[in-house]
């Protein structure tokens, strides 16, 4: 059953008070207007390091990968996110030749 307008008006009311009451004077500040948010992004450092383009990924790996590989990095002293872009490299080179 759709609400009716005097009903949504009703709700609207309704929900402003429990709204109020739940969030009182804890209220987040309002977002910045869009010209300060793009300065700020201007004056950002750039995210590339050494010259190269970045992506995020998420991967959920097995627990026992996981432990080798914290192994790994530290007994040959190299950071874990070094150590899984190394092995991707490889494993997009030997995909290729194949």
């Amino acid at each position: 059953m759709t609400p009716t307008p005097r009903q949504r008006t009703g709700l609207a009311s309704a929900w402003s008070k429990t709204h109020s009451r739940v969030v009182g004077g804890q209220r987040p500040a309002p977002p910045d207007p869009p010209g300060e948010a793009e300065a700020a992004e201007a004056t950002a450092p750039p995210a590339a390091a050494n010259g190269r383009s970045w992506k995020y990924l998420s991967a959920r790996l097995p627990a026992d990968v996981h432990k080798k590989l914290r192994r790994l990095s530290v007994e040959k002293d190299v950071s874990l996110q070094e150590m899984v872009v190394d092995a991707l490299r490889a494993y997009v080179e030997q995909q290729k030749e194949s």
